[in-house]
């Protein structure tokens, strides 16, 4: 195994290694004593997290290991497996059989360990896609995050009192007559965050901005993740209200779609396909909108129209759903027409130029003149560099 390869992979490995052992240690805990939040199904919630990170970081670093990227990728794996970790020894160690040496230490290791996600998140934002800052404010934002969360940890990790996240274990660390200036400390990181993310994005838009080519492609992916993260947590965020469990679920689920499409842009497999995914994201969910809307309005409207003939309202929702049936493929087709004309004009003209090429075709009989149409579609839709016809005499 190579060197880049040990690096790449071998970081992997123990993060592996932390996540099942931090597993196993909860799964050995009567589950009675662990407290909501800790659970076993808990940690299989945001599992797929840590893993997309640490298996697609460890991906790019093996195969670009000059590219940054890759490695913030992981490290952002590193981090929740290292909580995986030492939350476990803490839950095993709190309210297991077994009692563990040090496991108020390591309750305090994972109640601040989180605040150094946020920091290698936005580096990654402002590297993305070549590993490189471009932007002075890229710089700024990574400086503005660090000591963020530099306040964040000496805020978390030396108050006196419950820890963060564990109410029943007193900070082994913390100092007495120091809660004025950890409350600043705090609250200077919140201020430092929110400063740090307007930049970061700002460098990330300007940058994005003047892509082309390649680097454009792989932007489009980024921002393809980020946008579907920020979506299914707005949903998991409703399906708090109801389902905890099913929101934690599909919030991890979620956030695993930004390591994915980074994953996706470095390693530019199939990177040109973004734009297909787009135009039928938008295709197939403005058609289900759109069908969606017409039937519920179609209920309503027939509601209303044959209460006097019928108290009931199966006949409404049956005529309203075979309406909905029946205007299925127009509404895609001029969805369709109406994305290609916005999103995709190049394939849009091209087909009307083949259209009006056909027409001409069936009413056409003298050669030179099909010759001469024959070739302007050709340039028109294809666009080659040179193009010649040659017609076999008779």
């Amino acid at each position: 195994m190579s060197g880049t390869a040990l690096r790449a992979w071998g970081p992997w490995l123990i993060s592996l290694v932390a996540i099942l052992a931090g597993m196993a240690l909860i799964v050995t805990t009567p589950p009675a004593r662990v407290p909501v939040g800790f659970r076993v199904e808990d940690g299989l919630s945001y599992l797929l997290m840590p893993l997309s990170s640490t298996t697609i970081g460890a991906i790019v670093a093996w195969r670009r290991p000059h590219n940054a990227v890759g490695w913030m990728l992981a490290a952002l794996g590193w981090i929740t497996s290292w909580q995986y970790l030492t939350v476990g020894y803490a839950i095993h160690g709190l309210f297991g059989e077994t009692r563990l040496p040090l496991t108020e230490v390591s309750a305090w290791a994972f109640s601040w360990s989180g605040m150094w996600v946020g920091a290698v998140a936005g580096n990654l934002l402002v590297r993305f896609p070549d590993g490189r800052i471009a932007e002075r404010r890229g710089w700024f934002a990574v400086v503005l995050l660090i000591v963020a969360a530099a306040l964040a940890t000496t805020a978390l990790g030396f108050r006196q009192g419950p820890l963060f996240l564990f109410r029943d274990v007193a900070n082994p660390f913390g100092l007495g007559g120091a809660d004025g200036a950890l409350d600043t400390a705090m609250g200077t990181a919140a201020l430092l965050d929110v400063v740090a993310a307007v930049l970061g994005f700002n460098a990330l838009f300007r940058r994005s901005g003047r892509a082309v080519g390649v680097e454009r492609q792989q932007f489009k992916w980024f921002m393809a993740g980020v946008l579907l993260t920020f979506a299914v947590t707005a949903v998991g965020g409703a399906l708090l209200l109801n389902d905890s469990d099913l929101a934690k679920f599909v919030i991890s689920n979620g956030v695993a779609a930004v390591p994915i499409s980074v994953g996706v842009a470095i390693l530019r497999y199939r990177l040109y396909d973004i734009d297909l995914f787009i135009k039928r994201t938008v295709v197939y969910g403005g058609t289900s909108v759109a069908i969606a809307l017409t039937f519920f309005l179609g209920v309503l409207a027939l509601q209303a129209a044959l209460r006097p003939l019928t108290a009931g309202s199966e006949l409404a929702i049956a005529a309203s759903t075979l309406g909905s049936l029946a205007l299925l493929q127009p509404i895609r087709r001029r969805v369709q027409n109406a994305v290609d004309r916005r999103f995709d004009r190049a394939r849009h003209d091209a087909a009307g130029t083949i259209e009006d090429f056909a027409t001409q075709l069936r009413d056409e009989v003298d050669l030179d003149t099909l010759r001469t149409d024959l070739l302007g579609a050709v340039q028109q839709t294809m666009a080659p560099a040179h193009a010649s016809l040659w017609l076999r005499p008779r």
